[in-house]
């Protein structure tokens, strides 16, 4: 983030401090074939640049690109066009003489007196929204409870929609002539652009090629906006100082507002979970679970055992203690040529080489030997499954592994069953939404797998997580593991990386 820019959890209007008063307010996208459209209710008191979020949520849009508000059509020019607003934080050419819009409240150039406002998102595409102001009345519930997700007693959302249709036209589609010609083209079977224009829509509509212009998902667009809600909420309340942050707070604060909502719902994550990742409640364990979770682990540390264990002139493990590794970590041998090593078993090599990194165990001169806290924890399996989870959440790696290791643990934490190429697109995904780059176009899936090779290592070398036909499938005990690495308390002190 840019230095001297306001993250986004940081502008909105304390939860507490609203008016207690909504204004409503109706969207439409001008010009559009058909038309979409939204009704939303927002507290009187937020800025145009929590309208803007707002809106962005609202209609389906990404956040990709600049926008800015005027109190006339953007295509008209001079004084005609009347005052406007844009993010002068965020702006490489600021017009001088627009006002910034993180100082302007709605309600000041919105109300039964000033009744419209216009929007205009993408400069290139020039999607241009008429706001229309409707009335403002108290806060009051939703009529179909489906619509607005359940909420906290006192906690009043952000913002929420009561009306709409229309799908939203996709991101660099040409403004609305442009999205007009590429819905006629895929609806059109025997359209020659077809597949071309399916082959750049597919990630956003579907490879099974349906797209519905006509559609609007209110309840999706609800639960995008509690989540919203809640984050801010739970972020104000950490920058504040009233609630510790944990390495899931953490993360989600790093990335844009878009990028955390789509991550958090991708991952399944519930509103109440994000509200308060570190509440015991989530990550309750039993003795018998955790050792089993962890048995593969554990094992390893008690055959190095109070007295430590000697390695080979090699540095390697005793055959004997790698031959019983093949049925402890459940490996096929049946194509393994030759007496088995360490060097042949991946997950046994791996597994002593993350013991070592998060100080469980430690080498010296030719000898392993289990650490002080290691030792303290490992004949209690709750304990010694929240010792791990706490080295493995609170940065014991480079920079880019920690993070990795959080975003696996977030994907795992609720975790049903995935493709396992699904999972580490998503992983890649918030990694280069984070800011890392492997190559031209971000962080690839085969680059998540590899720097997340300290959570693959737990979560799948241990028995809490299952590769079943290109799978993942979740076993007894990966959710509170993984909830646990999640509630990890953010650590004071940073280490130099």
């Amino acid at each position: 983030m840019a230095q001297g820019v306001k993250p986004w959890h940081a502008q909105w209007v304390s939860n507490n401090t609203t008016s207690g008063s909504a204004i409503r307010l109706r969207v439409d996208l001008e010009d559009a074939e058909v038309p979409v459209w939204r009704v939303i209710e927002v507290d009187a008191d937020i800025t145009l640049a929590d309208l803007h979020l707002v809106i962005q949520l609202a209609m389906g849009w990404l956040d990709y690109h600049l926008h800015a508000f005027s109190e006339g059509d953007p295509h008209q020019h001079g004084p005609a066009s009347g005052r406007r607003w844009e993010t002068k934080d965020l702006s490489s050419d600021p017009d001088e003489d627009a006002s910034d819009e993180a100082e302007t409240l709605v309600n000041e150039v919105l109300s039964e007196h000033r009744r419209r406002l216009f929007y205009e998102y993408d400069f290139g595409d020039s999607w241009i929204h008429r706001i229309e102001w409707i009335g403002q009345a108290p806060r009051e519930p939703a009529e179909d409870p489906a619509q607005e997700p359940a909420q906290e007693p006192g906690e009043t959302a952000l913002a929420r929609v009561l009306d709409g249709g229309g799908r939203c036209p996709l991101e660099d589609s040409g403004g609305v002539d442009g999205w007009a010609d590429l819905a006629r083209c895929i609806a059109g079977p025997d359209s020659p652009e077809r597949d071309d224009m399916m082959a750049w829509a597919s990630t956003a509509i579907g490879s099974d090629g349906q797209l519905d212009v006509t559609s609007f998902d209110i309840a999706a667009a609800n639960r995008a906006m509690h989540t919203l809600s809640v984050l801010v909420g739970r972020f104000q309340s950490i920058t504040a100082s009233r609630v510790k942050a944990t390495v899931l707070d953490e993360l989600l604060m790093r990335l844009p507002m878009f990028a955390a909502i789509h991550c958090a719902q991708r991952a399944n994550l519930p509103a109440d979970f994000l509200a308060n990742p570190a509440a015991p409640a989530w990550r309750r364990v039993t003795p018998e679970l955790a050792a089993a979770t962890l048995r593969p682990l554990s094992w390893l540390l008690e055959q190095i055992g109070p007295r430590g264990l000697m390695l080979t002139q090699a540095g390697w493990l005793p055959p004997k203690l790698v031959a019983e590794s093949i049925n402890v970590l459940g490996i096929d041998s049946r194509f393994m040529i030759g007496r088995p090593t360490e060097s042949k078993i991946v997950a046994l090599a791996r597994l002593r080489a993350l013991a070592e990194k998060l100080g469980l165990i430690r080498k010296s001169r030719g000898r392993l030997s289990i650490t002080k806290d290691a030792a303290a924890a490992i004949a209690d399996p709750v304990a010694f499954e929240e010792l791990l989870a706490q080295r493995l959440g609170t940065r014991k790696f480079g920079p880019a592994e920690h993070d990795a290791v959080v975003i696996v643990a977030m994907f795992a934490a609720f975790l049903g069953e995935r493709p396992v190429h699904e999972f580490w697109n998503d992983v890649a995904t918030v990694l280069t939404a984070l800011g890392w780059n492997a190559g031209m176009f971000g962080v690839s899936a085969g680059d998540a797998s590899r720097v997340a090779m300290p959570a693959r290592t737990v979560f799948e070398y241990t028995r809490a997580l299952k590769v079943d036909d290109a799978a993942f499938v979740a076993q007894p005990g990966l959710h509170e593991l993984a909830r646990s690495v999640l509630a990890a308390p953010v650590p004071a002190t940073r280490p130099n990386w």
